[in-house]
């Protein structure tokens, strides 16, 4: 025997069937994602130069006081850049105002630099035999050098060039044993090598035919073997970033414009007055830019 529902269940079904979906739509709402991350980073710029004991923000400027500077007494100036990016940039520096009888000149080094050294013929000075890879790096607070090939009984010597260099010879700086070190040294070439324009030599030469083979030592060849010598095939250049600045007519031959990623360059600004320049204090603004490459 079927069982009649009543008016008052079907109503009450019905409440019940209400509260049941309300209940779904209002749990369904307070789930509108399934996790959270809160991140707070600090953007650091890419290129930064610094004094050597402190780097640079973009907008903190360095200032600098020359003083007193005439015609031919040029004035070097040395400062940190480094490229704290992944990629490499092309650095440039603009000078600001512009003043006739002024100019001011920028220089990058900080690349290694590779040098070939051989034996030559000395009749013609044309290369032959086996050669060794010098490399070293341009600018540093110490000449880090190292040989591909270690050469018992020699040193690595800077040869210095001087007039009549048929008559005086043998003049030489005294770099360090021929296998791989680091030494503190001061900047190549010297003023007083002839070659002081291009760069400077650097040889292979027999220990026992130096005055004083000290390291560090300006001294003399007390003979002259050619046959036993290993010449340079290119002249090359060391700035000494602890030493003091000096101008070297060479400087735009080894400088670069590229920062490569990660590394750390030594930058140098020579100033020039002209000889008609009128008296006065004159104040510049250099403002480094770099891009990407």
């Amino acid at each position: 025997m079927k069982k009649k529902i009543s008016k008052k269940m079907v109503k009450a079904m019905a409440v019940v069937v209400a509260i049941v979906m309300a209940s779904t739509l209002v749990s369904a709402a307070l789930l509108n994602y399934f996790g959270k991350v809160q991140t707070t980073m600090t953007a650091k710029q890419s290129i930064v130069i610094g004094d050597g004991e402190y780097w640079y923000n973009w907008n903190q400027p360095i200032v600098r006081n020359i003083g007193d500077i005439v015609h031919c007494t040029d004035c070097c100036y040395k400062l940190w850049i480094k490229n704290q990016a992944c990629v490499d940039a092309l650095v440039s520096f603009d000078d600001a105002p512009e003043v006739e009888g002024i100019s001011i000149k920028h220089y990058v080094f900080g690349d290694a630099q590779t040098i070939i050294l051989t034996h030559k013929d000395p009749s013609e000075w044309i290369p032959y035999g086996e050669t060794i890879t010098l490399t070293f790096n341009t600018c540093g607070t110490t000449f880090d050098y190292s040989l591909d090939e270690i050469v018992t009984d020699y040193s690595l010597v800077y040869y210095i060039d001087q007039e009549d260099r048929f008559v005086n010879w043998g003049k030489v700086f005294v770099i360090g044993p021929a296998n791989s070190d680091s030494v503190n040294i001061p900047s190549m070439p010297f003023a007083e090598d002839i070659n002081y324009a291009d760069g400077a030599k650097f040889w292979l030469i027999p220990t026992d035919t130096l005055e004083d083979p000290t390291p560090g030592k300006i001294t003399q060849m007390n003979a002259w073997q050619p046959e036993l010598y290993y010449f340079e095939m290119t002249l090359g250049i060391y700035i000494d970033c602890d030493g003091p600045v000096v101008c070297m007519p060479c400087y735009s031959l080894f400088a670069t414009d590229i920062l490569k990623a990660e590394s750390t360059y030594c930058w140098i600004s020579c100033y020039y007055v002209d000889f008609y320049i009128e008296p006065g204090v004159y104040t510049f603004e250099t403002t480094v830019n770099a891009t990407p490459i």
